[in-house]
């Protein structure tokens, strides 16, 4: 699933809000937690990406096994 950037920065801000507004973080510069978060979540995003070709391509191999099963 692809998240457009913002939604991704919109994610990684809330986030670094959260945390600071429950005490649980303190931060200097909050940006440059957000921008890590954010780096995070699209490796994340990537990962999955990458997880589901290869669902993909598996399933289209053995699809016709499937399909007469």
């Amino acid at each position: 699933m692809k998240l457009h950037p913002q939604l991704i920065s919109y994610v990684a801000e809330t986030v670094v809000a959260d945390l600071v507004k429950e005490k649980k973080i303190s931060v200097a510069d909050d940006r440059m937690i957000i921008g890590l978060i954010e780096n995070l979540i699209e490796d994340e995003m990537e990962i999955e990406a990458d997880l589901d070709d290869e669902v993909r391509d598996v399933l289209s191999e053995h699809y016709e096994a499937m399909r007469s099963a």
